[in-house]
């Protein structure tokens, strides 16, 4: 598994969240969430789907 970087290296704050539903209609959604923090001390949430664990999404960030 990749690191992901913004504006630099970052820091995880937390364990991974998974979160898989669908399973009751036909939009399946199966993804770890990570909350991190970057150098300058932005906060940001990212996920990965797990389907495919190479690439990391920014789900947003908090001021």
């Amino acid at each position: 598994m990749g690191r992901p970087f913004y504006q630099g290296s970052l820091s995880f704050t937390t364990e991974r969240e998974r979160i898989v539903s669908g399973w009751w209609d036909s939009e399946e959604v199966a993804r770890d969430y990570f909350m991190a923090t970057t150098a300058q001390g932005v906060r940001l949430w990212l996920y990965k789907e797990l389907a495919d664990s190479a690439e990391w999404y920014l789900q947003g960030y908090f001021d």
